[in-house]
């Protein structure tokens, strides 16, 4: 298996030396201009299945996800640019893999199976020329990876000698972090950024779910609900902004977004009431998914001061969602088509 060398070692402390002024930099741009809609979705096509979900892209426009296979149906990771189509990853020996995500490097993070069947599934990545390498974990049970920065660090859980899933870090030299719960029995990470802020879900001492913020200086923090028992966080861009979604005291679930200095802050949606970000990216700009009125889930993208639009779809409004966002503006994610599966789905 191959591994990041010394060079790639001495990047990261340069990278990690100017993060400040990388930061600061990001927050004098300027407001974002209004969304402009893509005018239709372009299906990325397919590995030879039916079901099939793009579920990040890089500032480069390299996609990931994951499609069934002509062979026997599962499905297998793929990596897709507009040079080359859509190429299967493969797997580590078993029949699934699956890619969530995806760096400016093009080393994508994911799930894979083994050649033994009993195997658990186990986190790993691809390195830019295909090599997989697969991720330490706590115990001989699954892992999960959800998120991966531009420093290669990728974040995720894994289960504990109780069978519970642990929200972990792993550092790009192999470093296995736990990063703890806030007081229950389960966590997971869910997002990280380029400073190595992580934003997840983690059981509470009274066993709810609670959306947090992790930093190494001041550990797991819960970042409260919008006044509901449970909340949800999904990601976080390099300012610190998380999003995701959460219960409100009366029975509604919003999205919401949520910084340090103002808490949290519910997001517009369609009326309905029910809403779920799944991405933000440095221009404030935010997808995920939005009941309409009429109860039709709909991919969506929209900005945090309050601006939300539908994306096309194909006439189809059956469990669409947008996933991931560049900071191009480029969407991707999946669209369901009855009695025709999901399809790989980009917006730009």
């Amino acid at each position: 298996m191959r591994r990041f060398g010394p060079l790639f070692c001495t990047a990261v402390t340069l990278f990690l030396a100017g993060c400040i002024e990388f930061q600061q930099a990001l927050l004098v741009r300027s407001e974002p201009a209004r969304i402009r809609v893509p005018a239709r979705p372009i299906d990325l096509g397919t590995l030879g299945g039916e079901n099939r979900s793009a579920t990040g892209i890089n500032d480069a426009g390299q996609i990931c996800g994951f499609s069934g296979t002509t062979e026997d149906g599962d499905d297998h990771a793929f990596i897709w640019s507009a040079e080359t189509g859509m190429v299967d990853l493969g797997t580590a020996g078993g029949n699934q893999s699956r890619a969530f995500a995806i760096n400016d490097r093009g080393v994508v993070a994911g799930i894979t199976t083994f050649a033994d069947s009993d195997e658990p599934v186990a986190g790993c990545y691809w390195e830019p020329d295909g090599d997989i390498v697969i991720l330490p974990h706590l115990l001989d049970g699954p892992s999960e990876v959800r998120a991966i920065n531009n420093l290669g660090q990728i974040v995720g859980a894994s289960t504990d000698a109780d069978g519970f899933n642990q929200a972990v870090l792993w550092e790009p030299d192999g470093t296995l972090v736990v990063l703890g719960t806030l007081g229950g029995e389960q966590s997971r990470a869910q997002g990280i950024n380029d400073l190595g802020t992580i934003t997840g879900i983690a059981q509470n001492a009274e066993g709810r779910t609670r959306a947090f913020i992790w930093t190494r200086d001041g550990g797991m923090q819960d970042i409260g609900t919008l006044g509901g028992n449970a909340s949800q966080a999904n990601g976080i861009d390099n300012l610190g902004r998380i999003v995701g979604q959460s219960s409100t005291s009366d029975g509604r679930r919003p999205a919401f977004v949520f910084t340090v200095a103002e808490g949290m802050r519910e997001l517009a949606d369609f009326g309905s009431g029910t809403a779920q970000v799944f991405a933000i990216n440095d221009n404030g700009y935010i997808v995920g998914q939005a009941n309409t009125l009429d109860n039709a889930a709909k991919a969506f993208i929209g900005t945090i001061d309050g601006e939300v639009f539908p994306l096309p779809d194909f006439g189809r409004r059956i469990g669409n969602n947008a996933l991931s966002i560049n900071s191009s503006n480029v969407v991707v994610g999946f669209l369901n088509v009855p009695d025709a599966g999901s399809r790989a789905i980009i917006w730009e």
